[in-house]
């Protein structure tokens, strides 16, 4: 799923049944055409959280592909102390 993030362009119809699947979310909500159900009981957060993420989805393919190594880079880093 990172290559179609970082590199652009959609995964074909049958392998975006299978994330949308692995996932919990419908084909709908992957493409974007609809958004997730969420309960009453959403914390702020993380309703922040998910538009933080639809912003990051809308920026250039080079500008997303930066920002999501960085992201990724920094959950790692937060991994391993807390393995430590």
């Amino acid at each position: 799923m990172t290559y179609y993030e970082v590199q652009g362009g959609e995964p074909r119809p049958e392998l975006l049944v299978k994330i949308a699947e692995v996932l919990g979310v419908s084909v709908d909500v992957r493409t974007g055409r609809h958004a997730p159900k969420r309960s009453a009981a959403v914390a702020t957060e993380d309703l922040t959280l998910w538009r933080r993420l639809k912003r990051i989805q809308e920026l250039p393919p080079h500008d997303r592909k930066a920002l999501l190594k960085m992201i990724d880079a920094m959950a790692d880093q937060a991994h391993r102390r807390r393995a430590s």
